[in-house]
């Protein structure tokens, strides 16, 4: 009996250790690409691991400020990121959001580029070479499907509100979930959009948008 529980006791403390792990490395620069020993880091990051939730915060030794925040969740990205390494420049990105996958849909709902009677589209401001341009601004590709040489169009089911607020239904057909992730991530910090209009009023409607994913 004794030693059965000291059997269970070390297998818990194990366990233990095991979801919940922090470590701290050291850097001369922000881009990580030299280790140094702790009295010469100009930047440091702490590593923290816990249930499936792994964290990569980088500061700077002198001043403790934020560098670069990262958040992954079994393996995705998830919650709010933060890149201070730019000059000038903060880049954010945001992943609190679940993916949801459905080739439905709606039923009733108006799709104008399926019906071109049906209803005037809606259209992102300034146009096709806009929403292009938009997307080439913030299109972020997954260093983990890059490595991989993953590529492929995500289809995304999407709603322009009659105010014109662009809202991600589901992914309609998906490709890889760092790149799905990603496509609809791009589409939700979309501004809005010149709703549909039938019989002159602004409507609801839907769309399949294509968002690529191409290695060049």
């Amino acid at each position: 009996m004794k030693s059965t529980f000291i059997l269970l006791f070390f297998t818990a403390s194990s366990l233990a250790l095991y979801s919940q792990r922090s470590d701290t490395l050291y850097f001369k620069d922000k881009w990580k690409e030299k280790k140094t020993p702790e009295k010469k880091a100009k930047f440091y990051e702490v590593l923290k691991a816990e249930n499936g939730v792994k964290q990569q915060t980088l500061y700077s030794a002198s001043t403790q400020r934020v560098i670069v925040h990262e958040e992954h969740t079994n393996g995705l990205p998830s919650g709010e990121w933060l890149d201070n390494r730019y000059e000038g420049r903060t880049e954010t990105r945001d992943y609190r959001f679940e993916l949801k996958y459905s080739d439905e849909k709606v039923e009733g709902g108006i799709y104008p580029e399926e019906d071109e009677d049906s209803a005037q589209p809606a259209t992102f401001p300034g146009g096709t070479p806009a929403f292009y341009e938009f997307l080439g601004r913030n299109l972020r590709y997954p260093a983990a499907a890059m490595d991989k040489r993953i590529q492929g169009k995500v289809l995304l089911h999407t709603k322009v509100t009659e105010e014109g607020d662009l809202q991600v239904v589901s992914i309609f057909k998906g490709v890889n979930k760092h790149l799905d992730q990603e496509a609809v991530r791009v589409m939700m910090k979309s501004p809005d959009w010149m709703p549909a209009k039938k019989d002159g009023e602004s409507v609801d409607s839907f769309y399949i948008i294509p968002i690529s994913f191409i290695i060049r």
